[in-house]
């Protein structure tokens, strides 16, 4: 009975490196062993075309029964070829930065070259042919790490630099200012550069480079190759260099990827190469001219990539499970081949689980096969797709656009939980924007898997360009919140009824994220009110949570208090986030820089309700009390101290500069308020205290001066306080002369105090101030009391047309009458 079950055949295949079955006194053995059909590109016709017979079974396998009725014996029609040229990420363009990061072990050559100078380079072997434009003479060029074996050459319009340069060591080329001079840098530091790719498009008969020049202008050259004499005719670019990333043949040239600018290598004399303001044409001139063609090469064939397959996604996941299938078939010498063949197969679904799982057990088994080429980049996409960062290898040496984007992708897994930073965000979201093109270029399930939160980081940290190359991509539903993120940073009001809509979306992340995006925009355009603004951030924070972007929400919410004049919300919120989220406290202390920036300032106040004010008091108050820095201390204790001021509370405003005067270093700060301190305690009576504070803070300023004087003249002690400010001449000690003067019914002396003011030595031209035609009114007076007649007269004649206020101009007209009786003057009082 047992033997009538067994009976059939078995194919046993599956993820088992090696295991053997027995059923003893039956008479068979099954040897499972995975292998994978060694092939790059795996491209499976549809199942209809498959043939129905099974392959041999390896050494160690037998059918059991006869398994010929399970077989086809039909050959059907054949499956069409299983390789695939077509395969081909576009060519892309990627963003430079200027400028590099220096490393240890960066090899390093600067030539001091113009901004404005054309440049292009490309490697020959183990040299970099530098062409830049005009004559050059290089009398200052500096090298790091020895590199010195460089050679220069001088041609009619242009300087050809030869530089040896191992064909192993990876080679950029960049502007780059030293000693505040401009050059050009050769280096191999792989994080220098996220280099600007070229893209060549087809028009008419001719082929385009787009490569706008920033500064300068294009040119072009055409030289004869120093190493095998062969035409070249040179594009050379500016300031932001542009390179060629893949090789382009054509009928009689040949178009080599560049360092920086275009090279092709022309064969035929009819090609000919011009330069536009926008970039570069290369086209083919002559009645039997052949027209030039862009066909490009594989990059399978020119450097490492992933080569994965572009197809629907039944027929990846059919291409998976045959070549998960086909594993178990192949003989032991093919094994490693075949498991990185369904390796590719499961990163083209982005299922990196089982990615993972066949090329750690094939890099298990071969740790050899990490050298081959590809694999070494599949290994690291696959690492950096299944989260697994700490066992990557070192970067890829190249800086090609697919390797931009998976370590911009690796950046991105990174920093995704991480607090943001600016210019680490940018740096990544270049890198993003460099693969773009490479990205939409994967299968459709691996693309869903990036694209989103790679086009969504290019939205929010991108430049304009990258944003608005993201704008430019054709619209579909992955791509509607990234388009629509990067259109509100471009155009903010525009993009707002497109964020309202995608806000109501089923999907709650998406919406959670364009709402806090609409919200974010009607917050920069004012829009809404603020304190509106806060209260939608806060019924959002749930959704906002699933999202990830809960502490974004929650700081934009502390800016919409700010700008409410919600003060305690606004520090409230800040204290519940420096407990919630210690590890962005970078950001929150640019909110916290913020919130007293704007209790600072003095422009709000006076729109501001007595509610709003008494709060803002309170605000600065705690914030000054609780701040830990003494720098921000001292600066929130003089807002609330010139805030108490303007409210005329001052005794508040003492015991507030009382607290500010131990943190005033500054020997000009101190003496300032040391002297607004004594002004204080004097308007409150406080003659002793103030008497104290000037006696131990003595100084010898004219302000000082007149604050003793005020203290003795409140201790009746004027003849001192006159010997005080008997050596000063300002205004304010000269009107406080003149009071004391007039006190002791001195006129003369109090008109010789006066008439000393600058008003009196002008000429009486223009009008007067109310202060100043009140101090004309006050002269005049003790003159007319002194019976200075010439004086009285003078004023008369020179002041009295001057005075427009109606009751001084009155009294100065009785004061000044030629017949006054003096006997019969009313007499001024001080202060009148």
């Amino acid at each position: 009975m047992r033997a009538k079950q067994m009976r059939g055949f078995f194919v046993i295949a599956g993820l088992l490196l090696s295991a053997e079955a027995g059923a003893h006194g039956h008479g068979f053995i099954v040897r499972r062993e995975w292998v994978v059909r060694p092939k790059p590109n795996l491209v499976l016709p549809p199942i209809s075309w498959m043939p129905e017979k099974l392959p041999p079974l390896p050494s160690g396998w037998k059918f059991v029964g006869d398994p010929t009725k399970f077989l086809n014996n039909e050959k059907p029609a054949g499956p069409p070829p299983l390789e695939s040229a077509n395969n081909v990420p576009t060519p892309v363009e990627a963003p430079m930065e200027r400028g590099a990061y220096v490393v240890a072990d960066t090899h390093r050559l600067w030539f001091p070259l113009e901004r404005e100078t054309a440049v292009a380079a490309f490697r020959e072997g183990d040299e970099i042919l530098l062409v830049a434009g005009g004559a050059h003479e290089l009398s200052n060029v500096s090298a790091e790490n020895d590199v010195t074996g460089w050679k220069s050459q001088v041609l009619p319009h242009a300087t050809l630099i030869r530089i040896a340069w191992t064909a192993s060591r990876p080679a950029f080329v960049y502007p780059s200012t030293q000693n505040g001079q401009s050059g050009w840098q050769v280096s191999d530091n792989v994080d220098a550069m996220a280099t600007m790719a070229m893209e060549a498009r087809q028009k008419g008969e001719t082929i385009i480079f787009d490569a706008p020049a920033m500064v300068g202008r294009n040119q072009t050259l055409q030289i004869d190759d120093p190493r095998s004499g062969r035409r070249l005719l040179i594009g050379l670019t500016p300031y932001r260099p542009r390179l060629v990333s893949t090789t382009f043949h054509g009928p009689g040239f040949v178009v080599t990827p560049s360092l920086a600018g275009v090279v092709v290598r022309a064969d035929a004399d009819s090609l000919e190469l011009r330069a536009l303001p926008d970039g570069f044409v290369l086209d083919a001139v002559g009645e039997n001219a052949v027209p030039v063609r862009l066909t490009p090469i594989s990059p399978a064939l020119d450097g490492e990539n992933l080569a994965l397959t572009s197809a629907s996604p039944e027929i990846l996941r059919e291409n998976y499970r045959r070549a998960w299938t086909r594993a178990a078939l192949s003989a032991p010498g093919a094994r490693f081949d075949a498991r990185i063949t369904a390796a590719r197969a499961a990163l083209a679904l982005g299922d990196a689980v089982n990615a993972d799982a066949i090329l750690q057990t094939a890099l298990r088994d071969n740790p050899e096969g990490i050298a081959r080429p590809g694999v070494a980049f599949l290994h690291r996409a696959v690492a950096i797709l299944h989260g697994r960062e700490e066992e990557l290898p070192d970067e890829a040496d190249d800086n090609s656009a697919e390797a931009q984007l998976w370590r911009g992708y690796r950046g991105v897994i990174e920093r995704r939980e991480a607090p943001e930073e600016k210019s680490e965000n940018a740096r990544i979201a270049a890198l993003l924007s460099a693969g773009l093109p490479i990205l939409r270029s994967y299968p459709a399930p691996l693309r869903q898997v990036m694209q989103l939160v790679s086009s969504e980081w290019i939205a929010r940290y991108g430049d304009k360009m990258e944003q608005e190359r993201l704008r430019n991509i054709p619209q579909e539903p992955a791509m509607e919140l990234a388009q629509a993120l990067a259109n509100a940073s471009l155009h903010p009001k525009e993009a707002m009824p497109q964020l309202e809509r995608i806000s109501r979306d089923a999907d709650i992340v998406k919406a959670a994220r364009a709402r806090e995006a609409f919200l974010r925009v009607s917050f920069i355009a004012h829009s809404k009110p603020p304190a509106d603004i806060a209260d939608a951030l806060e019924m959002m924070r749930p959704s906002a949570r699933i999202a990830g972007r809960e502490v974004p929400v929650r700081l934009l919410q502390v800016q919409a208090f700010i700008a409410a004049h919600q003060w305690e919300s606004a520090q409230r919120k800040l204290q519940e986030l420096r407990h919630d989220e210690p590890q962005w406290s970078e950001q929150l202390t640019i909110a916290d820089a913020a919130l007293d920036h704007a209790l600072m300032s003095d422009d709000k106040q006076a729109n501001e309700t007595p509610q709003n004010l008494a709060a803002r008091l309170i605000a600065l108050q705690s914030r000054a009390e609780n701040a830990s820095d003494i720098g921000r201390r001292e600066e929130l204790l003089q807002a609330l101290a010139d805030c108490l001021k303007s409210l005329g509370m001052v005794k508040r405003e003492t015991e507030v500069l009382q607290k500010l005067l131990p943190l005033a270093s500054q020997p000009e700060k101190r003496r300032a308020l040391v002297q607004r301190l004594a002004r204080d305690l004097l308007q409150q009576n406080n003659t002793k205290a103030a008497a104290d504070l000037l006696s131990e803070n003595a100084d010898t300023s004219e302000e000082t001066a007149v604050l003793q004087a005020h203290v003795l003249l409140a201790q009746n002690d004027p003849s001192s306080a006159d010997r005080v400010l008997s050596a000063w001449t300002g205004e304010e000690a000269s009107e406080l002369r003149a009071d004391i003067a007039e006190r002791q019914q001195d006129w003369s002396k109090a008109v010789s105090v006066l008439k000393a003011q600058p008003l009196f030595h002008m000429a009486p031209l223009g009008g007067l101030t109310f202060a100043q035609q009140y101090q004309v009114v006050r002269l005049g007076s003790d003159a007319v009391r002194a019976d200075d007649r010439p004086l009285v007269a003078q004023l008369r004649h020179d002041q009295l047309s001057r005075i427009t206020a109606p009751d001084l101009h009155h009294l100065f007209d009785m004061l000044t009458r030629p017949k006054v009786n003096l006997a019969q003057t009313a007499i001024m009082e001080p202060g009148c």
